[in-house]
């Protein structure tokens, strides 16, 4: 990793380094993702399968195939039990999928949603889930702020969700 300036800041001796997140920085290793600190050293040893940056706290990893989440002191505070937790977002909650279905989950792995989903997307800062032909709109807390039937959702921007129906 160089500096903007020149500097080597991490030598080149990682498979990948990923963004930072809050203070620390992802990267991998020939025996999987660990974390550095600014200075390249191990700050978590890991190994993990995946790891995402530490956004809110939480950096998600992923170990025996499962998900969850570590604090920057490397302890669990979501043990790994999700099939999959995608990083969280801006509005501090992330997706998690568990038997095939979706719900939303916050930093210290609560669930969010009464109900659970299909799938749930994130579109330019919007929550959508899906429940067959049925969209919900969903809010931070994991309230539904708006639900609509649709065929096929289309895009998302500056607080608009296109989608079609019918034909």
């Amino acid at each position: 990793m160089v500096r903007y300036d020149g500097r080597v800041v991490i030598e080149p001796k990682y498979q990948d380094i990923a963004d930072q997140g809050e203070q620390l920085w992802p990267v991998q290793t020939e025996h999987g993702w660990q974390f550095v600190n600014i200075d390249g050293t191990t700050a978590i040893a890991g190994p993990f399968e995946s790891a995402e940056p530490f956004i809110y706290g939480v950096s998600v990893v992923s170990v025996g195939g499962l998900y969850g989440a570590i604090s920057p002191s490397g302890a669990f505070v979501i043990e790994p039990s999700w099939e999959l937790i995608n990083s969280f977002t801006d509005m501090g909650c992330a997706a998690a999928s568990q038997g095939g279905r979706w719900t939303l989950i916050d930093p210290s792995g609560a669930r969010l949603t009464e109900r659970d989903y299909d799938a749930i997307t994130t579109y330019d800062g919007a929550m959508i889930g899906k429940r067959g032909g049925t969209y919900d709109v969903l809010l931070p807390d994991g309230s539904v702020a708006q639900t609509f039937a649709a065929d096929e959702l289309g895009g998302c921007a500056q607080g608009y969700i296109t989608y079609r129906t019918g034909d």
